[in-house]
């Protein structure tokens, strides 16, 4: 029990010491662009037909005082509204997620949404500044990160979420420190959260699950953060907790990673020692899984810079990595899980439309054009690729087209990763075209903007507003 208060004191202590002031001004730029990606794509997902039952469900009664449900007119309950916007989030897969060097690449948490989500419920209800948002946003995915990094990727593969896990954790501290718990009501919440929310999953299920359990994790943070400010407690040694914490502190699975979380770095304010920053957090331009997405941005380079049709392309070969194959889904997809991860239809999609759609992969489509196009897409494991390791997404992409030209481009990491960050316009881009799904023009310019200039803005309730003029 000692090593496992230890580390939750580290957690209590790494958040509450957590200033403005003290973060670098790269950190702090790079805090603004994924929540501007974050808002959009929550306004994009509460735009889906899975999101406005939702709405219709959880909010048919009289609005509550002090959050808001993007996409949705009037302020709720702050728990139900991180519910709200972290399933919204995280319903098209389209949010951020967590890059690193040791292991597949997008398998770890997708950080911001949850934490996100509950920063804004605790934040909009209690009229805190745009810096206290960015704070409180900051230190907790700085947590989720760590967390989820210190743990032995088969814990990952056998099951457990780490959105919901370590994301679910980050929300919390995020709510905690907006919130101003003293660390004795920190466990609380901690402990609250621990015995109120499920975290079993599987490896491989349809998204609306983990859509639901991520949801879930971030409404039952907010939940357990309010409570405990209200005085509630809980008996710490009646419970498992912390289940998730005594895990990673036991010998199975140590790791640099929990030592760098436990010891010096995290104490410091250096921007080295930021995983916002290195190794980063990966913005996904397309709604389907991150591994399918380097062989997305060559099929729409090769299309778009040749002017190619569907009609001129007679067979697409895609070169990718063991891991790749093993987790991508290479036949034609039968359900939602599959098309999510189903390369043929990704690159059917680029090849006819030229683009990529954040609701294009939140149904099976009837489309002649895509079916008639998903055949001509082989993809297999290239013996060029096999040796190159897996903490990058080698892809190669070869289109044969019907006069017998060949045309070939290959790729190590997508857009929007890291080392190929998004340039303003194409941030600003995916945050219209999630946008303008639930916003007009003029709204949606209205809260880019705020959002942009977020540290100035006094009273985050006011970020969605409309303005008077």
């Amino acid at each position: 029990m000692k090593r496992q208060r230890d580390i939750v004191d580290q957690l209590v202590s790494f958040t509450r010491r957590a200033r403005f002031k003290r973060i670098p001004e790269r950190v702090r730029a790079l805090a603004k662009i994924h929540i501007i990606d974050s808002v959009g794509v929550m306004l994009a997902g509460a735009a889906s037909p899975s999101a406005r039952t939702l709405h219709c469900r959880l909010f048919a009664v009289d609005p509550g005082s002090g959050s808001e449900v993007i996409g949705i007119e009037g302020t709720w309950d702050p728990a139900l509204a991180a519910f709200a916007n972290t399933y919204s989030a995280r319903v098209y897969d389209y949010d951020d997620v967590q890059a690193t060097e040791t292991s597949t690449y997008g398998l770890l948490t997708h950080p911001t949404a949850p934490v996100l989500a509950a920063a804004l419920a605790i934040g909009q209800s209690r009229n805190v500044s745009g810096e206290a948002l960015l704070t409180a946003y900051l230190a907790g995915v700085e947590v989720a990160a760590r967390l989820a990094d210190s743990v032995d990727s088969k814990l990952l593969l056998d099951g457990l979420p780490p959105t919901a896990t370590f994301g679910g954790i980050g929300a919390l501290l995020a709510a905690a420190k907006l919130l101003e718990l003293r660390p004795k009501a920190v466990r609380s919440a901690l402990s609250i959260w621990e015995s109120t929310t499920a975290r079993d999953g599987h490896a491989v299920e349809a998204p609306l699950n983990a859509t639901l359990r991520d949801a879930q994790s971030a409404r039952m943070a907010v939940e357990a953060a309010l409570l405990a400010a209200e005085g509630m407690t809980i008996d710490v040694s009646a419970l498992r907790f912390p289940s998730v914490l005594a895990t990673l502190s036991g010998t199975t699975t140590a790791s640099p990673v929990l030592a760098t979380l436990l010891g010096s770095p995290i104490r410091k304010s250096s921007a080295t020692e930021h995983y916002i920053l290195d190794p980063g957090f990966a913005i996904r331009i397309y709604p389907s899984h991150p591994l399918s997405h380097p062989a997305i941005d060559l099929m729409l380079a090769i299309v778009n810079l040749h002017g190619l049709r569907p009609k001129d392309i007679k067979r697409v070969e895609v070169g990718i990595t063991r891991v790749m194959a093993e987790v991508l889904s290479l036949t034609l997809p039968t359900t939602v899980a599959e098309l999510r991860r189903n390369l043929p239809f990704a690159l059917a999609l680029a090849a006819c439309d030229g683009v990529v759609a954040p609701n294009d992969f939140d149904r099976l489509t009837k489309r002649k054009a895509l079916h008639d196009f998903m055949p001509r897409v082989h993809a297999t494991v290239d013996p060029e690729l096999v040796d190159l390791g897996h903490a990058r997404a080698w892809t190669i992409v070869r289109v044969t087209l019907d006069n017998g030209r060949v045309i070939e481009m290959r790729t190590e990491v997508a857009k929007g990763a890291p080392q190929k960050a998004l340039i303003q316009i194409e941030l600003f881009h995916k945050f219209y075209q999630g946008a303008f799904c639930s916003l007009d023009e003029q709204r949606a310019e209205q809260v880019l903007s705020r959002l942009w200039m977020l540290e100035e803005v006094g009273d985050v309730a006011s970020l969605f507003e409309a303005d008077e003029s």
